[in-house]
């Protein structure tokens, strides 16, 4: 939908408050699914003054990029408080997941311990932050972290929301696609099994133990268990460790 009489407007300003909307106008008879991207935290790094003035520029050298951290706090804060105020926190679980990781290239990234950066197979690309809350997250749950044995795949995250939805991911059973164009043959063609595994055991406490031990990262690199296998050239053949502090450690290391 075009943005009419948007221009000017602070991006997840709209993106957020679309959100908010969303659920605010929400029949709660009915479940909800809603996948909000924010732009920040990511170039073009501009954000609103008010954000930047939280910050003491003489201790801060990356004003936009802490500035950034905090609209997503107050984006999460504007979405969580509308669930609440509909009544629907009780019943939500919500995710909040990096895409990448932090690139090597810039000065305000660290990805440490982890090696290699954004565009890279290594773990500093590849692993990523992520956390989970809600009212549907057991109490037992809150302020834990997973283990580092479970493994959780981006395409995980599809399934564990079908199986939270009370949806069977079967593809004989449940999932089928209309075939518009071929009138001659069946209308309804069934979709390939998909490769996701149902994560909420694990989230939920409910299993200590790994259901993933294999992850296909992409073609020519294979997770299994402890061992990771790269087959091939890394992108940007960036192979650096960050530091803890980095920009005031750099990035350490060979570069392949």
């Amino acid at each position: 939908m075009p943005a009419w009489g948007m221009n000017g407007t602070y991006g997840d300003y709209m993106y957020v408050g679309h959100a908010v909307q969303t659920i605010i106008n929400h029949n709660t008879t009915n479940p909800l699914f809603y996948y909000l991207a924010t732009e920040v935290a990511h170039k073009p790094n501009e954000t609103p003054q008010r954000f930047q003035s939280k910050y003491d520029p003489q201790t801060v050298p990356f004003l936009s990029v802490y500035a950034m951290s905090s609209i997503i706090d107050e984006a999460l804060q504007n979405v969580t408080n509308a669930l609440r105020w509909k009544g629907m926190w009780n019943t939500t679980l919500m995710v909040v997941a990096s895409d990448n990781g932090g690139s090597l290239t810039e000065t305000f990234a660290s990805n440490f311990p982890l090696r290699g950066g954004k565009y890279s197979w290594f773990e500093g690309g590849i692993r990523t932050t992520s956390w989970v809350t809600g009212g549907v997250l057991p109490p037992s749950m809150r302020g834990r972290n997973l283990s580092s044995a479970h493994v959780i795949a981006i395409c995980d995250w599809h399934s564990t929301f079908l199986a939270l939805a009370g949806v069977h991911d079967s593809a004989s059973e449940s999932f089928f696609r209309t075939d518009r164009q071929a009138s001659d043959r069946e209308s309804a063609l069934p979709l390939p099994e998909m490769d996701g595994i149902n994560q909420w055991p694990a989230i939920s406490g409910a299993s200590t133990e790994p259901l993933r031990e294999e992850v296909f990262v992409g073609s020519g690199v294979l997770i299994q268990a402890n061992y990771k296998l790269i087959a091939t050239a890394n992108p940007h053949d960036d192979g650096r460790w960050s530091g803890p502090m980095y920009p005031k450690v750099p990035a350490t290391g060979n570069a392949t």
